[in-house]
């Protein structure tokens, strides 16, 4: 039985349809091989990547929010040179870059 099926018999509310997720699941019955997002940076994402790009499909980001922690923490001006080792799509150095928190 679905979860949506059981929250019913419960008597709550299922969470809303998240329209990205439809749209993300569309990409990938279409058999597309790489789709741009730019809610707030420009990445190219595979379907295929259901856990970094999907993540950045649905969100615009992939828990940067850690690294802007960092960064504040490290120093009040821009970072002068970002070293992302293991670099995925750039979900750290394009974001880090764009918004100020490093300069190159």
């Amino acid at each position: 039985m679905r979860r949506h099926h059981l929250l019913r018999m419960l008597g709550e509310a299922p969470p809303p349809a998240d329209p990205r997720a439809a749209a993300w699941s569309r990409l990938i019955a279409e058999g597309r091989e790489f789709e741009l997002v730019t809610i707030r940076e420009p990445f190219v994402v595979r379907p295929g990547d259901q856990f970094i790009g999907q993540a950045v499909f649905r969100t615009g980001q992939f828990e940067f929010e850690k690294v802007e922690a960092i960064a504040s923490r490290l120093a009040a001006r821009p970072i002068r040179v970002l070293v992302d080792v293991g670099a995925n799509i750039g979900t750290v150095c394009i974001p880090a870059i764009r918004r100020g928190l490093a300069e190159r």
